[in-house]
């Protein structure tokens, strides 16, 4: 309505344009618009536009900043700007080509490493530059990273906030507004910030959104250290997640050994609470288990009943030398310099010539001394294994019953162990010679192929226990004396009866790692 006269005065445009395809007669006003403003003849909106897509690949607009576009404020590439404004023109505008022109182009693609000649170039792009994620863009990341369900006020459950339409809607600790995201009251790009500070840094060390999202229960990274047994692919999977890669072997081998549940140090992870039960644990775990170690004996000989003779070998035991008979009986020759022998252990392998299917039905021990000229027979009290073949039980080993015997099927290709425990201590000051019988009187290559025996000098209860040598040493020395590695090889022992804490040390260090991953400048400025 005109002020003066109170007519209509009819709407028009500045500038009329001769577009290739007019709005029709009867067209809206808004379309009206949009045709004026897309005509080819348009110096305006297509550079604009095509600005605007450059700054937002390239973290720098040709003209800067991106919405300031005047004579006053020229481009830093102009012939660029107009190549690219004549391709979006040429293409009807199309917003999916120019991408695709940007992205495919040698200067996008650069990288962010930068040399002693361009790490202070900001306008001719020699490299691409580091753009943190926008606000929405990175909170939403933080909950697919960790496969955390989004739960923002008043929206339903999962809803991104990418997806919202309300301005106001935010997270509990303020977070999209804390990282730039704008209240929508201005048109001006100027109004989101995408920088970083302090306060920034110390909302994702120690905030809600990224501490919640990791710490949720019932999130991805939480089903993935429950179902995924592999420390290496734990590892991998968070890499994928977080920074969209896999790790080098260099930070495999890192986070792994902080999902590492056997080192004492990552018992750090645990709460006040379950450290004292683990403590209480492991008090109540070494005391039940008993005192003793085992010293393989030298070897001397083994003379068989058969023939076949037996080879040395370098860790005292004795492998057959050729095809083992089909029954046997080995008298063994071995040395040990222990000053008292409480006790016995025959350790089996499965030599690469003979079955592995043994049933030992005697074993007899003979024991001299240096001091003494007759040998002693040695009788046991008791024989316990680490398995017996069903009706073959190891204690037919010492049974004097020839009808019967230790076997081990189908377990032949396992090592074994069996422990016969003296029925007194025998005192062999200096040491002693030890005079063994392994009769083995059942056919079809029921022998055994290679074995090595092994004493001890323990006081208790002397019975096969599933430990390694060097577990069994650690326990035997008194706790103060207990060198690092010892009591480093004894906690890792018992981790695994306890295997409700080395979850949670676990799932601990899964987070850790994620934590420290979403930390990162990898995943902060990832675009």
């Amino acid at each position: 309505m005109h002020p003066d006269t109170g007519a209509l005065v009819p709407a028009s445009f500045p500038y009329t344009v001769e577009s290739a395809a007019p709005a029709p007669a009867d067209a809206s006003r808004r379309l009206e618009l949009a045709h004026w403003m897309t005509a080819p003849e348009n110096p305006y909106f297509a550079r604009s536009y095509v600005n605007r897509l450059w700054g937002y690949m390239m973290g720098r607009g040709l003209i800067e900043p991106i919405d300031d576009i005047r004579a006053g404020n020229p481009p830093t590439h102009p012939q660029l700007l107009d190549r690219l404004t004549e391709e979006f023109i040429s293409e009807g505008f199309d917003v999916r080509y120019i991408l695709r022109l940007i992205c495919s182009s040698r200067t996008y693609q650069l990288s962010l490493a930068t040399n002693e000649w361009n790490e202070d170039d900001g306008v001719n792009y020699s490299h691409a530059m580091a753009r943190r994620l926008p606000a929405e863009v990175m909170y939403d990341a933080i909950h697919r990273a960790t496969g955390s369900e989004v739960k923002l006020s008043g929206q339903r459950p999962g809803m991104m906030a990418t997806e919202l339409v309300d301005s106001t809607v935010e997270a509990g600790d303020g977070f999209l507004g804390l990282f730039g995201r704008p209240a929508r009251d201005s048109v001006c790009e100027c109004a989101r910030s995408n920088n970083m500070s302090l306060g920034h840094a110390l909302s994702l060390v120690n905030g809600p959104t990224v501490g919640d999202a990791i710490a949720d229960g019932d999130n991805e990274i939480a089903e993935l250290v429950r179902y995924e047994p592999d420390d290496a692919k734990v590892v991998e999977e968070l890499f994928l997640r977080v920074l969209a890669r896999t790790p080098s072997p260099e930070q495999t081998a890192l986070f792994e050994a902080e999902l590492d549940t056997s080192s004492i140090s990552a018992t750090a992870a645990l709460e006040e609470a379950d450290l004292a039960s683990l403590h209480s644990k492991y008090d109540a775990w070494e005391a039940s288990l008993p005192r003793f170690h085992w010293e393989p004996c030298e070897p001397g000989s083994v003379k068989t009943a058969s023939g076949v003779e037996f080879l040395t070998q370098a860790d005292d035991s004795f492998l057959v030398s050729d095809t083992a008979a089909e029954k046997d009986t080995y008298t063994v020759s071995v040395w040990t310099s222990l000053d008292k022998i409480s006790g016995l252990r025959l350790e089996t392998w499965r030599g690469e010539s003979e079955s592995g299917n043994y049933v030992l039905a005697d074993l007899k021990l003979s024991a001299q001394g240096l001091k003494s000229s007759t040998p002693t027979h040695v009788p046991f009290s008791k024989v316990t294994a680490d398995f017996s073949q069903t009706s073959w039980a190891v204690e037919g080993s010492i049974d004097a019953d020839p009808n019967s015997g230790w076997g081990i099927y189908p377990e032949r290709d396992k090592r074994h162990q069996a422990v016969f425990a003296l029925k007194e201590p025998l005192e062999t000051p200096g040491g002693a010679h030890l005079l063994l019988t392994m009769s083995q009187p059942f056919g079809s290559s029921h022998v055994i192929g290679h074995f090595r025996f092994s004493v001890t000098d323990g006081e208790g209860d002397v019975r096969y226990v599933d430990m390694d040598d060097a577990v069994l040493a650690a326990l035997s020395e008194e706790p103060a004396a207990r060198s690092l590695e010892a009591r480093e090889k004894l906690h890792a022992a018992f981790m695994k009866t306890v295997p409700e804490l080395s979850k949670k040390i676990r799932m601990s260090a899964a987070r850790d790692i994620t934590w420290a991953l979403i930390n990162s400048p990898a995943f902060l400025y990832n675009r």
